[in-house]
């Protein structure tokens, strides 16, 4: 009888235990205590991992009510830019990001300093933004209802002729799906494929037909039925594609990257159509040249060192390329080609990167710098980086891809 008693209460002993014990771990594992416990990954500010461990550039995870971690306020990079010694991207969730030379207030930051690393930039919390242009010591931005935002130095009719150093609204009557920018004027195409373009004009490379500095947008007349779907813009030169394939580009004809001969500039649009059968999918500017991308991949240059009138082909001994900026490419077997038109009119090409970055999605070249954004959202730039434009923290020249440094959360 005396054992039975003892047993019972040992027993009686072991429960209350176990009810503490499991109490204990109730109160232990309580979502929202702020300590990360069995069976959460975060606790409301506490956070032990970041966007990058999980392979985008930019943003900070956050935690949901279930103590979960969230990674959809990570962001990857769309499209980048570099102007003038400035470097912007923009990410998929809308925003901008900007550094480098800064002392216009083209970083768009409120502040009129340089910036090694990238600084998120604000229009208000609900704009959104899908696209950027850097010109010379200037930025515009497009946002995802078609309003065009500028900020930096503003010359000769870009909107205020003065220093702005917040991303200020330009154009509010007017809307535009895609924006470029050259040195001092920049350009828009409307949904239904029309262009205005504004700014300085000495070349004509506003094209509505003067050489008249314009603070409003110009309409750009490429004649009837023509619906522009793309534009290029660099220094004081500009092209445009149309639905039909063809090129058209004016202002400056140094070195003929009109493709024209005995005139200096061309007000209007002069058009530019293919030697083949096949048709126009690109157009971009370089430094001395014009560029023309056809449907089999195939490229065409005038201008450059050769002063050709003509449309001279680059051949890159079978490789297709899949886009290019200025006269840099890149090719369907994922490396980054470069070429221009010697003084004989020979073509030059050469293997500009073939490096470790995989499976390449987008390439932006000024011809001095140059940057690459992988299929993960992740931007790598090298070049010229006087002033920080190519956004890895130092002031070196690069000839290797550096990651742009995420910015500081």
């Amino acid at each position: 009888m005396k054992s039975a008693l003892i047993c019972i209460f040992i027993s009686m002993a072991c429960l209350a235990c176990d009810d503490d014990n499991s109490n204990n771990n109730n109160k232990s594992a309580q979502c929202g205590n702020g300590i990360i416990e069995l069976g959460e990954t975060c606790d409301g500010s506490t956070i032990e991992t970041s966007c990058s461990e999980h392979g985008k550039w930019a943003g900070k995870p956050t935690c949901t009510a279930k103590c979960e971690i969230d990674y959809s306020t990570c962001e990857s990079v769309v499209d980048i830019r570099i102007g003038w010694r400035t470097g912007c991207a923009v990410t998929d969730r809308g925003r901008v990001y900007c550094w480098g030379q800064g002392i216009d207030g083209e970083i768009g930051n409120g502040e009129f300093d340089n910036q090694q690393r990238a600084v998120p930039i604000s229009a208000g919390g609900s704009v959104h933004f899908m696209g950027i242009s850097a010109g010379f010591r200037n930025v515009t931005a497009l946002s995802d209802e078609g309003e065009v935002w500028k900020w930096g130095f503003q010359y000769y009719g870009e909107g205020y002729q003065a220093s702005s150093a917040v991303p200020t609204l330009f154009l509010q009557e007017q809307t535009f799906v895609q924006i470029s920018s050259g040195n001092n004027h920049s350009c828009g195409l409307t949904a239904l494929g029309d262009v205005y373009c504004w700014g300085k004009n000495e070349y004509g490379q506003l094209g509505d037909g003067s050489i008249d500095d314009s603070y409003q947008p110009v309409f750009v007349d490429f004649g009837k039925d023509v619906e522009i779907v793309h534009l290029a813009l660099m220094g004081v030169t500009s092209c445009a594609l149309d639905s039909y394939g063809n090129a058209w580009c004016w202002g400056s004809n140094d070195r003929n990257r009109l493709c024209a001969e005995g005139i200096e500039f061309s007000s209007s649009p002069l058009k530019v159509s293919p030697q083949t059968s096949s048709v126009f999918i690109g157009v971009s500017v370089g430094g001395f040249e014009t560029n023309f991308l056809d449907a089999d991949g195939a490229v065409f240059v005038c201008g450059s060192l050769a002063e050709s009138a003509s449309l001279v082909h680059v051949n890159l001994e079978g490789e297709r390329i899949e886009q290019m900026s200025a006269s840099i490419g890149l090719g369907s077997d994922g490396a980054v080609y470069d070429w221009y038109i010697s003084g004989d009119g020979t073509p030059r090409i050469s293997l500009f990167y073939t490096g470790d970055i995989e499976n390449i999605d987008v390439v932006f070249s000024n011809k001095i710098s140059t940057c690459l954004i992988d299929n993960s959202g992740m931007p790598w730039c090298m070049g010229s980086n006087l002033d920080g434009e190519i956004g890895v923290g130092e002031l070196d020249y690069f000839s290797e891809p550096q990651m742009v440094l995420s910015p500081l959360n």
